[in-house]
C-alpha cells in the first residue's frame, strides 16, 4: 500500500491522462514511474 498527497495524486493522475490508451492503472504507472528513475526499464 502507497499513501500519496493529494498534489502527488493530481500529478500522477495528469500523467497517467497523457498515456495512449490502453491507460495504465495507478498502481501500474507507480511501477513505471519507479522502474524509470531507478533505471530498470525503459517507459514507452
Amino acid at each position: 500500500m502507497l499513501r500519496l498527497d493529494p498534489d502527488m495524486l493530481a500529478a500522477l493522475d495528469e500523467l497517467i491522462a497523457r498515456q495512449p490508451d490502453p491507460k495504465p492503472s495507478r498502481p501500474e504507472a507507480v511501477r513505471q514511474v519507479l522502474a524509470q528513475a531507478l533505471g530498470l526499464t525503459s517507459v514507452s
